[in-house]
């Protein structure tokens, strides 16, 4: 592709990223969306590793076909929720990436809390993992701890069914099929009474329909940090696919101590008092406080 398509192509997928966000606002997405996927679709996606440098000047290095690749480079990944982090965390924080992939978090996270913070990220795709190893050497984060695992309620083994195209694979207690990797899991309050229980201040948490288990394996961690913050995506499919209900995830994040929800994607929108999860179906990032 010349530079001169890529440009026009950026310029259409910057649009389209703008039209998706607003229609998030304005509760638009299920009719948005599916649109917007297709067009996705016609552009596809690169056979070959891309990298970004990222505001805050590290470089992200990401894999063949990962489908927010551009998304990345044209700097508008995640953009709310970048501007939260920038909000946020400040040095000298321990912050907890459940869900890091490659590490895009991770890396700003690494940045914003400076040599005395601490930085733990969580992945169990080895392929994600290996390029988010990569990626913390390449950008010397001696600040962070990589764990090649996921996060659940107990240490176990299961399986991730692995997504082609991005970091939208999900854990599954089924056997294993032809999609999917045998991985380990393990709970972050069994993962840091082992490191002695270190203060956590904000956990990232990101796993395709997961957060119920691992919300249940941090009940030590809420407890030793009263104020804790959580920014967790709310995924109702996702939900739906690991059988989870919306009541069953507002239970445990109340029975956790947190008592304020407010949504990324609405510049920081107050949910109304007492209710810790949107009451529609789309995808959003909850920023949840005590």
């Amino acid at each position: 592709m010349n530079a001169l398509a890529d440009s026009l192509i950026n310029l259409a997928w910057r649009a389209g990223i703008r039209t998706y966000r607003l229609s998030r606002r304005a509760h638009l997405t299920n009719l948005v969306e599916p649109v917007l996927i297709r067009a996705a679709a016609l552009v596809g996606t690169n056979s070959n590793p891309e990298s970004a440098t990222l505001a805050n000047g590290m470089t992200l290095r990401m894999p063949p076909r990962y489908r927010d690749a551009r998304t990345v480079v044209t700097g508008l990944f995640q953009e709310d929720e970048t501007k939260l982090f920038k909000r946020v965390v400040e040095p000298d924080m321990t912050f907890v990436d459940v869900g890091a992939y490659v590490g895009y978090f991770t890396l700003l996270a690494s940045s914003l809390i400076g040599p005395a913070g601490k930085v733990y990220a969580f992945e169990p795709d080895t392929d994600a993992f290996e390029f988010l190893r990569a990626n913390l050497q390449a950008n010397a984060c001696t600040n962070v701890v990589a764990v090649n695992k996921g996060v659940w309620e107990t240490s176990a083994s299961a399986n991730l069914v692995r997504d082609p195209y991005g970091p939208e694979s999900f854990v599954s207690l089924d056997e294993a099929t032809g999609r999917s990797n045998p991985i380990g899991l393990i709970s972050l309050d069994s993962f840091f009474e082992s490191a002695g229980w270190p203060r956590v201040d904000l956990v990232k948490m990101n796993i395709e329909g997961s957060e119920l288990w691992a919300l249940r394996g941090m009940r030590s961690v809420c407890k030793r940090n009263p104020a804790i913050q959580l920014a967790m995506e709310f995924n109702p499919t996702a939900m739906i696919r690991s059988g989870v209900s919306r009541h069953d995830l507002a239970t445990i994040l109340a029975e956790l101590g947190f008592r304020r929800a407010r949504v990324v994607e609405r510049n920081l929108t107050s949910l109304p008092s007492g209710e810790l999860l949107p009451a529609d179906s789309g995808v959003y990032n909850i920023f949840l406080t005590k």
